[in-house]
């Protein structure tokens, strides 16, 4: 199932900012979870009540990552 696209300013059939996959990359780097980074770009979530916000679960926890790159556990 793919995530409705958020920014109605950016017509593409991806859903993330550079910024929200730059810091997926990162994460995933810092530990992949025995994953490849495009299954775990799949398990990328959206929000309620937090605009633009995506969340990913990640060694236990999830993570929020704002359209700007911001993560927060």
């Amino acid at each position: 199932m793919r995530l409705p696209s958020f920014d109605a300013r950016k017509k593409t059939d991806d859903p993330h900012t550079r910024e929200q996959r730059q810091s997926l990359f990162k994460i995933w780097i810092r530990h992949n979870q025995g994953m490849t980074y495009r299954s775990f770009r799949k398990t990328v979530h959206g929000t309620i009540g937090m605009e633009f916000v995506i969340a990913v679960p990640w060694c236990g926890m999830w993570l929020a990552i704002e359209p700007d790159g911001q993560t927060h556990s």
